[in-house]
């Protein structure tokens, strides 16, 4: 899942208290760069698909505005050249992990499925816990909101869409602002068959300084000015951040036996591991 950016304090040892010039207790305060975290490949497929497949449920209420920028973010991935940086460079990054069975790196693209708003929450209510997620992925396609998936080749199953989940600002879901702003699983729907979904919050009125970082100022932490959200809206470009960082958590480690560091309960993933690093050079904050 990804989780909000903690802003803690630093801590050191108390330093004595009279240091002469050439006591060999005095130390320098230097930045000492932090090595690039290394992912763990559990040895479990990845999504390969050439092309997947964005299917997402608009649950409660969203402005045309929102769902026009998360449509052109999608869109981006295939629009062609466009000046560096960009999504389709940011995202060769991710295609650089491997399948193991397959060779093949992970999907190259997404691509805009179904939409489906379910505006007064008739599904399941306003009140979520988290296994509540999976259900309603379940139910939206079992519903007929979200088409089924289609059927995978064989002999290498392989999904072809990903289910995408945004929830509105009005909708309370366990553990949003306090323990993640999103996250990725699976659904199990009709068949037994597991299909891998996302489910992101809009943190509009809940945790604007938490999950629409950096374009709202942070909750915790130096107090320095958001930078402008491209989209005019904090918190539709925060969804489009986690957006993004789940995307590449979902590719690259589909089903908890691909690509992370740490406990398969927890993981740090290709977008957690960097969380809140945005370019060569840069650190969290």
């Amino acid at each position: 899942s990804i989780r909000p950016f903690p802003f803690s304090a630093g801590s050191s040892k108390a330093a004595p208290s009279t240091i002469s010039d050439s006591d060999p207790n005095d130390r320098m305060l230097v930045l000492v760069p932090t090595p690039s975290p290394a992912l763990t490949y559990h040895g479990g497929p990845l999504l390969t698909a050439p092309s997947l497949r964005l299917h997402i449920l608009w649950y409660g209420q969203f402005s045309a505005s929102q769902k026009a920028a998360v449509s052109d973010f999608v869109s981006s991935f295939t629009s062609g050249p466009r000046a560096a940086p960009s999504v389709s460079s940011w995202w060769r990054v991710a295609r650089r992990y491997t399948d193991a069975a397959s060779k093949l790196g992970a999907s190259p693209a997404f691509k805009l499925g179904a939409a489906a708003s379910d505006p007064s929450c008739q599904l399941l209510g306003k009140k979520l816990t988290d296994s509540d997620l999976a259900t309603l992925v379940s139910k939206a396609i079992s519903a007929r909101y979200l088409p089924q998936p289609q059927p995978q080749p064989q002999p290498q199953p392989q999904p072809q869409a990903v289910y995408v989940v945004f929830t509105a600002a009005d909708v309370l879901v366990e553990d949003f602002c306090m323990n993640s702003c999103g996250t990725h699983s699976t659904a199990t729907i009709g068949g037994g068959a597991k299909v891998p979904f996302v489910w992101v919050g809009n943190p509009a009125t809940q945790c604007p300084g938490l999950c629409a970082w950096p374009y709202a100022v942070p909750q915790y932490g130096p107090p320095g000015p958001a930078l402008s959200p491209p989209n005019g809206e904090p918190a539709t470009d925060g969804m489009i951040v986690n957006l993004a960082l789940l995307l590449a958590g979902t590719v690259t480690n589909p089903f908890d036996t691909g690509y992370f560091q740490g406990d398969s309960a927890v993981p740090l993933e290709a977008g957690s591991a960097c969380q809140g690093i945005y370019g060569s050079g840069s650190y969290p904050g």
